[in-house]
């Protein structure tokens, strides 16, 4: 595979997807065991995130063995753009980890939201979610449209961050779009 570069870049593109809809999945579990409290949420979280590691260091291993391969300028900026996304993608999962982490503390001390913070991190869920969504379609090559909505959702999710409870949202929703 590493003898065709564009091959490889291509194989590689799909993998970093891959891992973004992990980050995906992995976020959604994390922030439904941050709204329920559920400790079993949490434990799948952490499984998932030592995943996401695994694939972290696979991709990066690949990708650099590809970067040595003797690629034109095009490529090189692609296999670049690879290793931001899947450091990125990583990050996300980080932050999905620190998310189980305030679930598990919020099932031990009996936290219950209220109505109105419910809703707010509800919203903010809605809007990181968005932007990591756009992000992963937007490396899938669906278009600029997607990248637009990245950095729309992100200025979004900047508005909504007034809340200190949500500043963990917030970073993760920073980390989705390097181009």
């Amino acid at each position: 595979i590493l003898e065709t570069p564009s091959f490889a870049i291509e194989n590689a593109t799909q993998e970093v997807i891959n891992m973004g809809k992990a980050a995906l999945e992995n976020f959604d579990i994390a922030t439904a065991a941050l709204l329920e409290g559920s400790r079993a949420e949490a434990e799948q979280v952490e499984k998932l995130e030592a995943k996401i590691n695994q694939d972290e260091k696979l991709l990066t291993s690949y990708l650099v063995k590809i970067n040595n391969q003797s690629l034109n300028e095009e490529q090189h900026l692609l296999v670049k753009n690879l290793f931001y996304t899947v450091s990125n993608f990583e990050r996300v999962s980080d932050h999905c980890e620190n998310l189980s982490e305030l679930a598990v503390e919020k099932a031990d001390k009996n936290i219950v939201f209220s109505v109105e913070a419910a809703g707010e991190m509800k919203e903010m869920i809605k809007t990181v979610r968005s932007a990591l969504e756009h992000a992963i379609n937007a490396r899938g090559g669906a278009g600029m449209s997607e990248v637009r909505a990245v950095v729309q959702s992100e200025e979004s999710v900047d508005i909504l961050s007034v809340c200190p409870a949500i500043s963990v949202l917030r970073k993760t929703a920073s980390y989705f779009w390097r181009p």
